[in-house]
């Protein structure tokens, strides 16, 4: 089992030094999707979900959990019972994403940039403002 990358190998390509970030696992939950074993984070897990009636819900959280809008980093959107969408709302954010089995994908991207992640994917981001 690969272990969570130390947030140091995960840089923003810019000039400007990374403001923070942190780790989770993102897994399926009865009733949407939870984040665990956060590292870096003012929480260990938390579990997100909408109304079945809205699926395209997004939920948004921040280093200490739900966040709101002004103070919130990333927004999950759970497509489907393997894939949950993740968007940066910082301005800048590098997230890096594996399977315990697989080689880790890096992402750059820019405010309102989304990548799938698969679920029960280890997570580590950091938010790069410049």
């Amino acid at each position: 089992m690969r272990g969570l990358i130390p947030l140091a190998l995960l840089v923003c390509l810019s000039a400007s030094a990374a403001d923070r970030g942190y780790q989770f696992r993102v897994t399926r939950d009865p009733h949407g999707i939870k984040l665990t074993e956060g590292e870096g984070t003012h929480w260990k897990w938390v579990m997100i979900g909408c109304p079945t009636a809205k699926p395209d819900c997004e939920f948004t959280i921040n280093d200490r959990g739900s966040g709101r809008p002004g103070n919130s980093d990333l927004g999950f959107i759970l497509k489907d019972e393997t894939t949950v969408q993740v968007r940066c709302i910082r301005p800048r954010c590098a997230v890096k994403y594996a399977l315990d089995d697989q080689d880790w994908q890096t992402k750059q991207m820019a405010i309102d940039e989304r990548v799938l992640i698969p679920m029960n994917a280890r997570v580590a981001v950091v938010f790069c403002d410049e």
